[in-house]
């Protein structure tokens, strides 16, 4: 499932996503983890190392819900 707007972060806060990003974030363009937060067009996930990567919507190439199987 394709994340794109802001109510969609709101209501899958606790889930697993991948994100890619336009530019790189702290070095890469790709990142999977726990969306942790939204707020005001600002979101933040948590990796699997346990580091907090925040971004802004509009830093965003494609954001898409992770299911493990």
């Amino acid at each position: 499932r394709k994340l794109t707007k802001p109510r969609d972060f709101e209501r899958f806060v606790g889930q697993k996503v991948k994100v890619t990003f336009k530019e790189p974030v702290e070095g890469q363009r790709h990142w999977e983890g726990t969306l942790k937060s939204f707020d005001q067009g600002a979101a933040s996930i948590e990796t699997g190392a346990g580091k907090v990567v925040q971004f802004r919507l509009d830093q965003l190439d494609k954001a898409n819900l992770k299911f493990e199987w």
